[in-house]
């Protein structure tokens, strides 16, 4: 069985001798000079068709090399480099590609798309500080609604990771778009509204539940085995530190031991009902914001 890697290579090669039989059959005495900026681009298309994105970037230099600073569609080159790096999970790479198309080439059809793409890739690097920065700077410079549009997008997309709900909405409310970027306003501002209202758990409720019941507060917040094994496991102990003072007085090694583990045993239920109702908000919001990546994605490819 052939791994992906050998499996890909193998088609490159089926790709290569393609171009050298097709060029014998057409010629046989001319030579196919395999390293013009055309052939060049032309691999690296296929590459990038197979989803072999770093591969293709590769290439995509070497055209955009050939070619020469200030050649004829090096600008469409940068923006291709820079959409390979961000689907090859390379975002922070991405954006000097992106960012060094609109220097070079601010007149550039791409120019708008291109701030898009570079705030969105420093939102998948996990900078929404920076990416929000950015977009603030460069939202007047896109001449385009759409650009505007998507732009605003990626600010609400940063909004949602650092789960300021509120902010997100009241953008994507005020938002004005039209055609394919005003059903992802619609999309973000009903993802914003939902995280609004997300069934949370209070991490007070949880941790007074446990004190009172240990366990309760586990239970309160759906692990419901996990709050039976508490509540059994400090009842045992609680049960034995009780027996060992029955038996052996308050003040004995055995009835400290047990009262010890029996104590810290509770306390640590009560903390630990607090962060599970901690871990199960974020679960729903990791769920919730996990519904928007694809949506925006679609956007950006």
């Amino acid at each position: 069985m052939l791994t992906p890697g050998c499996r890909r290579t193998l088609r490159v090669l089926l790709v290569l001798c393609s171009f050298v039989t097709c060029a014998q059959a057409r010629d046989c005495s001319s030579q196919v000079d395999y390293s013009t900026p055309a052939n060049v681009r032309r691999f690296a298309d296929y590459l990038y068709e197979e989803g072999d994105y770093l591969g293709a970037a590769g290439e995509y230099q070497r055209c955009a090399f050939a070619l020469g600073q200030g050649g004829a569609g090096v600008d469409s080159l940068y923006y291709r480099i820079g959409i390979c790096y961000r689907l090859g999970r390379r975002p922070s790479e991405s954006v000097n590609f992106f960012l060094r198309m609109t220097r070079e080439f601010p007149q550039s059809g791409l120019a708008d798309m291109a701030y898009c793409q570079a705030a969105y890739s420093q939102t998948l690097s996990g900078k929404y500080e920076e990416s929000l920065s950015f977009a603030r700077a460069n939202r007047d410079r896109l001449s385009s609604q759409t650009a505007r549009a998507r732009l605003d997008a990626v600010t609400a997309l940063n909004y949602l990771y650092q789960r300021r709900w509120d902010s997100a909405r009241n953008l994507m409310a005020s938002s004005e778009t039209d055609g394919e970027p005003d059903t992802l306003r619609a999309f973000l501002f009903d993802v914003a509204e939902e995280g609004r209202h997300l069934p949370r758990k209070s991490t007070f409720r949880a941790g007074v539940l446990s004190a009172l019941i240990p366990g309760l507060g586990k239970v309160y917040c759906g692990r419901i085995v996990d709050g039976l094994f508490s509540l059994a496991v400090t009842g045992i102990t609680a049960w034995q530190a009780q027996r060992a003072i029955d038996d052996h007085g308050a003040s004995s090694a055995e009835s400290w031991i047990y009262g010890g583990l029996s104590g810290g045993l509770y306390l640590g239920n009560v903390y630990g009902s607090a962060v599970a109702a901690r871990i199960y908000n974020d679960s729903l919001e990791r769920n919730l914001l996990q519904r928007a990546d694809p949506v925006v994605e679609t956007l950006f490819r």
